[in-house]
């Protein structure tokens, strides 16, 4: 998930504490400020972060209504335009057991390791980039940048995290999530549909994003800068239980807004708009989703170094075709996936991979 405004490209394995500085990322020279500011911002927010809840809808009173056998007073599940409205609304609205445990699971392990592989594949014993000529004193920075980016899209502060690219093809573990998702489930794709008004939004971005204890918490970002519709809309999906020392995703409802850009993007002010700015923190179970709206102001907490633990999620992004504007950015995805639509998506590439 590349931001615009964004951090050295640092990965680290979950073998080892050390961390490889990459370099070509668009942040390389403002890790240590970044970092910063992120603490300075949690400083600020703190005590105005809370669960990020889904929409309930309310339980008749009529008594007429109710089941004989409704002892237990079930909340009813909200309706897709209820979760379509909120999206709109507040710019981030949470779906629920998207995802099976035993699914997510079976990805969540492929994932750790293809990210194992690729760091494998990037880095020699020596520390060299492969491909590089160990007798030359030709600068290889180009070679180094051309090969960690065949694996990996920047993303805002990269210390102990990382965004994979996912390959579709040959990808069993994938294909059956993304089955469960958008087909069985059929909560996120209704959703999008209902947002966007069609069935054409396409697929922009499909990656994994990893976290290790001590990565640091991003600064308040959104993913593209205003305009009138919506440009992505993004999933984050939950591959695992996430708890606040994990460094859950945090989202400032209802900054969506031309009115909430203007003031973010007035940098003398900036500090007291995110001190007024309510947020919520993305307390995912296993298998549930993060929608929101790329305007929406967000940031990814700290891992903590004592109490975290490695947190997944796989994303997937889709670009609304009534945002006409330049978006900004690079959709996190590998090249030879093809940018379908939802209906396309639903009927076809998640079954055969194509």
């Amino acid at each position: 998930m590349t931001s615009p405004s964004s951090p050295s490209f640092a990965l680290s394995s979950s073998s080892t504490t050390t961390i490889t500085e990459f370099s070509g990322g668009f942040d390389t020279d403002r890790i240590d400020a970044l970092t910063e500011r992120g603490i300075l911002e949690e400083k600020l927010m703190n005590g105005n972060a809370g669960g990020l809840l889904e929409e309930i809808v309310k339980k008749s009173n009529n008594k007429k209504k109710k089941k004989k056998n409704d002892d237990a007073a079930k909340q009813k599940r909200p309706s897709t335009a209820m979760f379509a409205r909120t999206l709109s609304q507040d710019g981030v609205v949470r779906l629920n057991g998207s995802l099976s445990a035993a699914t997510a699971a079976a990805l969540r392990e492929d994932i750790l390791n293809r990210r194992d592989d690729a760091f494998a594949a990037v880095i020699s014993p020596m520390g060299k980039v492969q491909g590089g000529d160990a007798n030359s004193n030709k600068d290889d920075t180009t070679t180094k940048k051309e090969d960690w980016r065949n694996y990996f899209a920047d993303v805002l502060l990269k210390r102990n995290r990382c965004d994979l690219l996912l390959p579709l093809k040959n990808n069993p573990h994938l294909q059956t999530a993304l089955h469960e998702i958008l087909v069985t489930s059929n909560v996120l794709s209704s959703v999008l549909q209902t947002a966007t008004g069609e069935n054409d939004a396409t697929l922009y971005e499909l990656s994994a994003l990893i976290s290790e204890p001590g990565s640091p918490r991003q600064p308040v970002h959104p993913d593209n800068p205003h305009q009138e519709h919506p440009p992505l809309h993004t999933a984050f999906i939950a591959l695992q239980n996430i708890t606040p020392p994990m460094g859950p995703t945090i989202f400032l409802p209802q900054t969506n807004t031309a009115d909430a850009h203007e003031r973010y993007n007035n940098v003398p002010d900036r500090d007291e708009f995110l001190e007024s700015s309510p947020s919520v923190m993305a307390l995912l179970n296993t298998g549930d989703i993060s929608l929101f709206d790329s305007r929406t102001m967000h940031c990814g907490g700290a891992n903590d170094v004592e109490g975290g633990s490695t947190r997944v999620l796989l994303y997937m992004s889709f670009r609304n075709p009534r945002a006409v504007e330049p978006i900004g950015n690079v959709g996190s995805m590998m090249s030879d996936i093809k940018r379908m639509t939802t209906l396309e998506c639903k009927l076809s590439f998640i079954l055969d991979g194509d």
